[in-house]
């Protein structure tokens, strides 16, 4: 199951509300469309696959890594051609407090 669609994507279907618990080792990335919308030199688009699927190979990594990683992606498809929207990325990783305390 893929689950609902971002937020924002279909303009149509009404907001919910919805409360997130997160634990331990989960991340969030929050992002904008123009990311997923960058284009390669034949105008083809880098999708949620591509995305998704970057995700799925870096998800286990710290949140600047995934950041990195996500952004490293999109200009290698893109072939570091300048972005035609804003490109906005968000990583949060949540961590246990023993692991916080062991970097402090």
């Amino acid at each position: 199951d893929r689950g609902p669609f971002p937020l924002g994507v279909r303009r149509r279907e009404p907001f919910r509300e919805h409360t997130a618990e997160f634990s331990a080792g989960d991340r969030l990335i929050l992002y904008s469309d123009g990311l997923i919308e960058a284009v390669d030199d034949d105008g083809e688009p880098f999708g949620f696959e591509r995305f998704e699927r970057t995700l799925r190979e870096h998800g286990h990594a710290t949140a600047e890594e995934i950041k990195k990683a996500l952004l490293t992606s999109v200009r290698k498809f893109t072939r570091n051609r300048p972005p035609e929207d804003d490109q906005t990325l968000v990583v949060v990783s949540f961590d246990d407090e023993a692991e916080r305390e062991a970097i402090a």
